[in-house]
């Protein structure tokens, strides 16, 4: 909405963020004493679309510099840096991820793995997605989520198939 004084007046967002234009610029700031909103499903989507991202940058700029190892480690760090962003932003506190594991046919894509069951048992739920690659095996994950200051985070996710179920965070 227009302020009269032709500023953007604040707007509420579900996820009690408070986004509002001040001097030209875009302000993004938490609402104080606003509960968060959200579901599994939606902190498994925002993974799913986040990992990818990371996945086809890191896999662009580690390609470009493969062949200098000092640039290549650079990139890989980096990489490690990012991936840590989205462990930080969507997983809980106490979780160590896996070593990274990026390349030309990402382990996640949010046009190809859907969401097939979801079970909330109180401040648990799993989330069991599909993901059928055109050039692979048809790939099963469980996202294991805890309800953490009324938001989503994931604790766990396993790779599933006949034999076992191991986890790849």
């Amino acid at each position: 909405m227009m302020g009269s004084n032709g500023t953007t007046s604040p707007m509420h967002l579900a996820y009690g963020v408070r986004v509002k234009r001040d001097a030209g610029e875009w302000r993004i700031g938490l609402l104080s004493g606003r509960k968060r909103v959200n579901t599994p499903e939606a902190t498994v989507k925002m993974y799913i679309e986040a990992f990818l991202d990371w996945n086809n940058r890191s896999d662009v700029r580690c390609n470009e510099v493969y062949s200098d190892q000092d640039q290549y480690d650079q990139m890989m760090d980096l990489a490690s840096q990012e991936y840590q962003q989205i462990i930080d932003r969507l997983c809980c506190p106490n979780v160590v991820p896996q070593p990274i594991n990026f390349g030309d046919n990402p382990l996640h894509h949010p046009v190809h793995e859907t969401i097939e069951s979801v079970d909330i048992q109180g401040p648990i739920a799993v989330v069991r997605t599909r993901n059928v690659r055109t050039l692979g095996p048809l790939v099963a994950f469980e996202y294991h989520l805890v309800l953490v200051d009324n938001e989503w985070r994931l604790a766990s996710i396993l790779y599933v198939d006949d034999v076992s179920a191991d986890e790849c965070l």
